[in-house]
């Protein structure tokens, strides 16, 4: 007998279940453009640790440029380190593990 958890949906089809590997987002920060720095969280421990970058200081229509550049991001340990270097703009970062 398997223990564990299983979700199914209404049709009886597996969702999630105990080997998924769902993920957790462990915090939010906001970063201007040209900002670096190091966010220390022991949650990255608990996983492998993602980041997802939202440019917030786009003001007009959505054109691809050479300033629609990410910021660098890097997992070491309980630390994520990021570097806004130029061109890029603000952005919103969300992270977790997975």
């Amino acid at each position: 007998m398997t223990v564990g958890f299983r979700v199914r949906d209404a049709g009886g089809n597996l969702l999630v279940d105990s080997p998924t590997r769902l993920s957790r987002i462990i915090g939010v920060l906001s970063i201007s453009a040209g900002s670096s720095g190091t966010v220390t969280n022991d949650g990255f421990l608990t996983g492998v640790g993602y980041c997802i970058a939202l440019r917030t200081d786009v003001g007009g229509p959505p054109v691809m440029s050479s300033t629609m550049v990410p910021p660098a991001i890097s997992f070491s340990g309980n630390q994520m380190s990021y570097s806004a270097a130029p061109p890029t703009g603000d952005h919103l970062l969300i992270y977790g593990v997975r």
